[in-house]
C-alpha cells in the first residue's frame, strides 16, 4: 500500500512520507461496494474514516424515513471526526456511491496515535484546520440563511 494512497488525504497533506508510512500502522484498510453502508445514523461512533478511491454520500435520516443529502464525498475527503473525538453517536448514515476503499482509524488505535506525540501533533493540526474551515463554510451558510430570512421578513414575504 505504502504511503502514496494516505498521500491524497488533504487534512494529511502536512505529513512527510515517514509519518505517512507511521500513520498506516495505526488503522487498517476497508473495502466497501457501490450501495453499501458505511456507518449508520444512532450508532455508537468508534471511528472516522480517510475515502482512499471512491465516492461516498452523507445523508440525515427524517423520523418519518426521508433522507436528507448533507455532502457528497470522494478521493481525498473524511468523515467521522466529530464521533472519534466525542466517543458519540453518529449524526449521519453514510453509503458507498461507488465502491470505495478508505483507511479506518478506530477509537483505540486513535488513541494510541495520542501517544505518539510527533504524529499526533501533525495528525491533529491537519484535522482541526480541517474542523476550523467546515465551521466556518456552516457559520457562513447560516449567516446567509438568516441575512435572506431577515429580508423576506422585512418585505413581508414571510
Amino acid at each position: 500500500m505504502g504511503n502514496s494512497k494516505l498521500k491524497g488525504i488533504r487534512i494529511l497533506a502536512g505529513m512527510d512520507a515517514a509519518s505517512l508510512d507511521a500513520l498506516l500502522e495505526y488503522g487498517e484498510i476497508v473495502e466497501y461496494a457501490t450501495g453499501d453502508l458505511i456507518v449508520m445514523q444512532g450508532e455508537k461512533a468508534n471511528a472516522m474514516f480517510f475515502l482512499l478511491q471512491g465516492k461516498a454520500g452523507a445523508y440525515f435520516s427524517d423520523p418519518d424515513g426521508s433522507e436528507i443529502h448533507l455532502r457528497t464525498m470522494d478521493d481525498g475527503d473524511h468523515f467521522g471526526e466529530i464521533g472519534l473525538l466525542e466517543n458519540g453517536i453518529r449524526t449521519a448514515n453514510v453509503k458507498a456511491l461507488e465502491p470505495c476503499t478508505l483507511f479506518r482509524l478506530d477509537t483505540r488505535s486513535f488513541k494510541r496515535l495520542l501517544a505518539t506525540p510527533a504524529l499526533a501533533t501533525k495528525f491533529l493540526h491537519g484535522l482541526g484546520r480541517s474542523l476550523a474551515i467546515r465551521l466556518a463554510a456552516i457559520t457562513s451558510r447560516f449567516a446567509e440563511e438568516r441575512a435572506l430570512k431577515e429580508h423576506l421578513r422585512r418585505h413581508s414575504w414571510l
